[in-house]
């Protein structure tokens, strides 16, 4: 596999065993080519597959403007932001066969959050697809020690994210030198979990949750109630009252539960889990109840109840 270190120049050169040994460790040590489709008939289109060198699998397919990034420059970049920063190269993986990649940086670990101390390990996260799914892009992303439970922050600020085109690279490189806005995310984030962790969750708070994860409406009669929705319910009411237990009835406990919920119990395999937590709706509903709780931290603080 050949590297080409032209983009690295503006935070210096990334030696190729470097990239080899990320790549390695992640087991993503395989190239992506766009190959032209053609009609049954032998007449070209403006279309290509994205072919996996390594298996010959098809990973997407596009039209002619897309620009494939290659798992190597998914390894520069990480390593490239090592050198800045002094994060650690912590691992990575693939779903679906490699139609989506991620790599991670340990950044630092909290501790002390609610009534269990809990430890957090954080982590900046690159994800990049090959099959459309998914911009390239970077953030947060941390795992609850005591529970495996993971949170992966979604960062919709555009300089977090580069659409696949000819221009992605530079993109890229403007973005780096902005690298130090992830360790300011990552503080505003944890000072938002300890806040969680001190504000007692009310019923109204977990009767809001439920009607937004599973679309039940906890005061409804059981008899009107849809058995998917039932069976979701259950699932989240037990994974709610587990982490409450542990960490106490506050919002902490709350969110802890929803993030449970996403990561142990939604989806049948681990892989359908992990993925959904990286890239699918799982993502989805523990960000949007970290953005409602977060709404309600600031309300109480607005009104002097905290």
């Amino acid at each position: 596999m050949q590297y080409n270190n032209q983009s690295a120049d503006t935070l210096g050169k990334v030696e190729s065993s470097v990239i080899e040994s990320i790549l390695e460790q992640a087991n993503l040590y395989w190239a992506v080519k766009k190959e032209p489709l053609f009609l049954s008939d032998g007449v070209g289109t403006p279309y290509f597959a994205h072919v996996r060198q390594d298996t010959g699998g098809i990973l997407g397919s596009s039209k002619g403007s897309y620009e494939v990034f290659q798992n190597w420059e998914s390894a520069e970049l990480i390593a490239r932001v090592c050198e800045k920063t002094g994060f650690v190269f912590h691992g990575g993986g693939s779903f679906s066969d490699g139609k989506q990649i991620y790599l991670q940086l340990l950044t630092q670990s909290y501790k002390g959050i609610g009534n269990n101390n809990d430890r957090i390990d954080n982590f900046a996260t690159v994800i990049n697809s090959f099959d459309g799914t998914t911009s390239l892009r970077w953030g947060l992303s941390n795992i609850t020690i005591s529970c495996k439970n993971t949170f992966w922050a979604a960062y919709s600020q555009s300089k977090n994210k580069v659409t696949h085109t000819k221009n992605m690279r530079s993109a890229i490189d403007n973005a780096l030198f902005e690298v130090d806005r992830l360790v300011s995310a990552e503080k505003t984030l944890y000072e938002r979990l300890f806040k969680l962790a001190d504000i007692e969750a009310s019923e109204k708070h977990i009767k809001k949750v439920v009607k937004l994860v599973t679309g039940l409406d906890p005061d409804k009669k059981v008899d009107d109630l849809k058995k998917g929705q039932l069976v979701k319910a259950e699932r989240l009411a037990s994974d709610i009252s587990r982490e409450i237990s542990e960490k106490g009835k506050t919002l902490w406990g709350l969110f802890s539960g929803v993030t449970r919920y996403t990561t142990h119990s939604v989806y049948p395999t681990l892989e359908r889990r992990e993925k959904s937590k990286a890239v699918g709706t799982s993502s989805e509903i523990d960000n949007l109840i970290y953005r409602i709780l977060s709404a309600d931290i600031e309300e109480l603080v607005f009104d002097g109840h905290e």
